[in-house]
Order: structure tokens, then sequence, then C-alpha cells
């Protein structure tokens, strides 16, 4: 289970920035499953709010905001 969630987590990581490719296994390896898990859904929440501001665009500068 606990290769599972390294492997999620670099692919998240990786999906995220150039950076998240430099996360070392053996270091998640050292955290225990909770932490892992915690970290997994940190870098999902944060590629969904990179997904929603996406899809938001403002009509002109200053306006509201318009979600698609």
């Amino acid at each position: 289970m606990k290769g599972q969630l390294i492997r999620a987590i670099h692919i998240e990581a990786s999906r995220l920035s150039t950076a998240g490719r430099m996360i070392r296994e053996d270091q998640l390896e050292k955290m225990d499953e909770l932490s892992l898990r915690a970290l997994l859904s940190t870098l999902r929440d944060a590629q969904s709010a990179i997904d929603r501001e996406k899809r938001v665009f403002r009509p002109f500068p200053g306006g509201p905001r318009i979600r698609m």
C-alpha cells in the first residue's frame, strides 16, 4: 500500500511542476502512511485548484470572474 502511495505522489508532483520530479522516493519511504495520504491529498487539491482556475476568465480587466 505504501508503495502505491509513493508512486501516486511522485506522479502528482511531477504533473504540478518539473521540480516535483526531484522528489526522492527514499525520503518518501521514511514517512508514515498517514503523512503520505495527507501529502497526496494536498497535491490533488492543488491540481484541482489549478484546473479550476484554467476554466475561469475575466471579460475585461477588473471585471467579474466567469467560470466556463
